[in-house]
């Protein structure tokens, strides 16, 4: 007598695995820029060439710092000695008046600081003061583990072609948006200021209230800078500016984006 047995196993579906050590894909990536802490744009921008030195330097993060955790010890900037080499013992620190802190922002403020062309060099320092509000420490050279130094290069020509002064600027304001209502008076819309004397300091390196992540006028950078934006009608929030009025003219919008790109100077 034959007997048969049949047995039933049920069927086991095995997933491939992708290896846990593999050092690429987009999990890794998410990853690492979910905790690394780290320098996303400074202003000059790097290999910028402006016709002087500005008067404000900026560094933004990828997150908020700690409160009171940028410094001038960790946030440096540096003169190369007119030989564009920054580790030849010549270079010299420059410092600023003061350094204030807006969200991911930092802005170092060279007000009246007058220097040879040269090449100049901002330096953040990754050292157990600098940290997010978490207080991950700042990975400067991007390679996603905290440490490591953050640089970047610009110089100055006095022969680049001259960029419109800031005064020529206000003139624009004055004329399109400083008036009662829009951008003047007891409170201005979304407190910004642009009438003559209270302008540079409401706009030059101050976070916009509609975007916190952009500055209003970031230092060599038009693009980025959210006034230039609100005025070329590509913002993310709202509408053209001036409000209710023609738009700027092609002329007056560029001389706003070079005065941009050369610094944003209080001149």
């Amino acid at each position: 007598m034959r007997y048969y047995i049949f047995c039933l196993f049920p069927l086991l579906f095995i997933p491939a695995c992708g290896g846990s050590s593999s050092s690429s894909g987009s999990n890794v990536d998410n990853s690492s820029e979910t905790k690394s802490f780290r320098v996303s744009a400074v202003s000059p921008t790097d290999g910028t060439v402006l016709p002087v030195f500005p008067q404000t330097i900026s560094v933004t993060f990828n997150r908020t710092p700690a409160k009171d955790s940028p410094s001038m010890d960790n946030i440096q900037v540096w003169q190369s000695g007119e030989d564009a080499n920054f580790s030849s013992g010549n270079e010299t620190q420059i410092f600023a008046n003061s350094l204030t802190t807006t969200n991911t922002a930092v802005s170092l403020n060279f007000g009246g600081t007058n220097l040879n062309d040269d090449s100049f060099q901002i330096r953040v320092i990754s050292d157990a003061t600098l940290t997010d509000s978490d207080g991950i420490l700042l990975d400067g050279d991007g390679d996603d583990i905290a440490g490591g130094n953050f640089t970047s290069i610009f110089r100055t020509n006095g022969s680049t072609p001259t960029s419109p002064s800031f005064a020529s600027i206000q003139i624009i304001f004055s004329n399109n948006c400083a008036f009662s209502g829009c951008h003047s008076g007891a409170s201005p819309a979304q407190g910004q200021d642009l009438t003559a004397g209270q302008a540079y300091a409401n706009i030059v390196g101050i976070s916009s209230t509609e975007v916190p992540g952009l500055q209003r006028i970031e230092p060599g950078n038009p693009d980025g800078s959210y006034l230039v934006q609100k005025i070329e009608g590509r913002a993310a929030v709202g509408s053209r500016m001036p409000l209710g009025r023609s738009p700027l003219s092609a002329q007056q919008i560029q001389d706003i984006r070079d005065w941009v790109s050369a610094g944003a100077l209080d001149n």
